[in-house]
This record gives C-alpha cells, sequence and structure tokens, in this order.
C-alpha cells in the first residue's frame, strides 16, 4: 500500500511540475512579446523547460536567456531579468503551489509548508523530494484516521434509535391500556344485563 501510494503520488507531483512549466512557458512568451522582446519564443521554450527542473531551474533558463539579450542589449538584460523575478515570485507563490496541490491532493498551504520544512531540514533535497513525501505521509494518515462525518453522526443515529424505541415502547403500552379496557367493558357487559332483566318488586 505504501509503494502504491508513493508511486502515484510522484507521479502525480510530477505532472503537476509540467504542467506549471508550460504555463510559465506560455506566460513568458505573452510578456515577451508584449514589450517586443527579440528572440521571445527560444527564451519562452528554455525557461519553461528548464522550469521543470527543482530549485535550479529558474536559473537554468534565466541565465543563457540574459547572456542572449546582453549580446543584444544590455538594458534588455537587466529588464529581463526584472521580469524573470517578477514572474518567479508569483508562480513559485501562487501558480506552482496550486497546481501541485490540486495533483497530489493538498492544499497551497501544506506545499510550500512542505517545501521550506523539507529545505530546512535536508537542503537541495528537501526542496525537491519534500511536497510529494509530505504527500505520502498525508494520505497514508488521512486514511487511518476516522472519517469526521461518521464520528459526528455516530450520536444522531442513537438519538433516533432512542427515539424510535420511545415511540415503539409508547405505542405498545397505548395497545395494552386499551386491549385491558376493551376486556374489562366486555366482562361488565352481561352483568349490566342480569341487572336489567330482574323483576321489579
Amino acid at each position: 500500500e505504501i509503494v502504491d501510494i508513493t508511486d502515484t503520488k510522484c507521479g502525480r507531483f510530477l505532472v503537476g511540475d509540467i504542467l506549471d512549466a508550460a504555463l510559465l512557458g506560455v506566460i513568458f512568451f505573452v510578456v515577451l512579446t508584449v514589450f517586443n522582446f527579440p528572440y521571445a519564443p527560444l527564451i519562452a521554450v528554455l525557461c519553461g523547460v528548464a522550469n521543470i527542473i527543482p530549485f535550479f531551474g529558474p536559473f537554468i533558463g534565466a541565465i543563457p536567456s540574459a547572456f542572449i539579450l546582453f549580446l543584444i542589449d544590455p538594458w534588455l538584460a537587466v529588464w529581463f531579468l526584472v521580469i524573470v523575478f517578477v514572474i518567479q515570485q508569483i508562480d513559485g507563490n501562487i501558480l506552482k503551489p496550486k497546481i501541485i496541490g490540486n495533483q497530489v491532493g493538498l492544499s497551497s498551504f501544506w506545499v510550500l509548508f512542505s517545501v521550506i520544512v523539507g529545505g530546512a531540514l535536508f537542503g537541495i533535497l528537501g526542496f525537491i523530494l519534500g511536497t510529494p513525501i509530505y504527500a505520502v505521509f498525508y494520505s497514508l494518515i488521512a486514511k487511518k484516521a476516522p472519517p469526521r462525518n461518521s464520528a459526528r453522526s455516530a450520536p444522531k443515529r442513537n438519538r433516533s434509535k432512542s427515539a424510535v424505541c420511545k415511540s415503539c415502547s409508547i405505542s405498545t403500552l397505548m395497545k395494552t391500556t386499551m386491549m385491558t379496557m376493551t376486556m374489562t367493558e366486555r366482562r361488565a357487559l352481561p352483568q349490566t344485563k342480569r341487572r336489567k332483566t330482574l323483576p321489579k318488586h
């Protein structure tokens, strides 16, 4: 079971990372095209593909792209680094945690938490593997823990059962009283008839 969960979570983490890289490449292409940067498709593909690599990906994509732009115009390289910084901040704090969290079944907060704690404890390896490892532990704990709805619905079921039992006991008591009353009425009927038939003196 642990192997299956680890396999699925790591696979979904990789799928989320690829989706985030593709979205980042599209964002780079749109922004660079709007600001009339040269070689916008090439730089967008380079930054998007390099973003698949955890932790080092943004640097691997940004450094050669900035060098190409520096050969054309140094100010283009400076503005490109500013754009890279802004897009990476948006991606690292909003887009990537949301995409990967939807894939592995975690919220954006827990994705950021796993990356920060994993990096603080294990360094670069923690940055890379923090999220899938935390997703595996989270799913294992969620499977072993009892569901909240069952714990909440148990007192309601007990109350409903007790209410049904009370109503049943009341109905049976009413039936028994009605039966005893009818029996006493039947026994009293012959005596009243005899009293009516007795002659008057």
